[in-house]
């Protein structure tokens, strides 16, 4: 029995070890973050400190405690705080995914 016991506990000590250990993509989703500059929605392009980022309509948006209704490209707006997943489409980055952050 004691045998048992002991597998158990190193078990239990071995799931928090690992549960407990998160990745950097676990803890920070996105590759960069920053301030939006600006948005130009007509040309589909985002400023974040002073790059220059392209953005599709159906980017996925993470909604914040500061930003509770925004789930659209349509609203976003300069002075928010973004975190941004990207992918390199050619010569363009285009931000796949976009959380708002507090």
């Amino acid at each position: 029995m004691t045998i048992i016991k002991q597998f158990v506990k190193l078990l239990i000590i071995t799931a928090t070890f690992y549960c407990g250990t998160l990745s950097a993509e676990d803890e920070y989703p996105y590759q960069i973050d920053g301030v939006i500059d600006a948005v130009y929605l007509d040309k589909m392009i985002l400023i974040i400190e002073d790059e220059t980022y392209s953005i599709v309509p159906y980017t996925k948006i993470h909604p914040s405690g500061n930003y509770p209704g925004v789930y659209a490209v349509g609203n976003l707006a300069p002075r928010m705080n973004v975190g941004v997943k990207l992918e390199h489409v050619g010569n363009k980055s285009t931000i796949t995914e976009l959380w708002l952050l507090d």
